[in-house]
């Protein structure tokens, strides 16, 4: 016996050229979107992961800093400075007599005082910042050895 099949059933059996084209096209652009997008995430991650790990070397340098401050008086605070010379982008730090790189990528460095308020007390202003980092300068204040008048 010979089946005889329809026209209309042989249409509805697969997918034409066309609609497999254009599903294709569509997969392509979804792809493309997506890897770009993945590209982006992975260049901010890097950027940020590089930035956070300046950052927290800074953090460092300025407790160093600061325990140094908090045992040194306001008077001697260029002492201070000497210990923690900027050369070029490096800060090193002096210690009896040998130079060690302490900082590097610095793109500013100052240790100075401040008035606090309209009293007469002073706080020791350090202002830093590491080049390409993009996040501006990190500003840390500590308080120096005090004594009663």
């Amino acid at each position: 016996m010979i089946k005889a099949y329809s026209k209309n059933a042989q249409s509805k059996r697969g997918f034409t050229l066309l609609e497999c084209v254009v599903t294709l096209v569509i997969a392509g652009f979804i792809g493309a979107v997506v890897t770009a997008t993945m590209a982006y995430g992975v260049r901010i991650y890097q950027a940020l992961r590089t930035q956070s790990a300046g950052t927290s070397q800074v953090h460092v340098a300025a407790a160093v800093v600061k325990r140094v401050v908090e045992k040194t008086k306001l008077e001697n605070l260029d002492k201070v400075k000497s210990e923690f010379p900027r050369e070029g982008d490096t800060v090193y730090w002096k210690t009896s007599g040998e130079k060690s790189v302490f900082l590097e990528s610095v793109s500013s460095w100052e240790i100075s005082s401040e008035s606090v308020g309209s009293s007469n007390r002073k706080v020791v202003r350090l202002v830093t910042a590491l080049q390409g980092s993009g996040s501006g300068e990190i500003v840390y204040e500590f308080h120096p050895l005090w004594e009663a008048d």
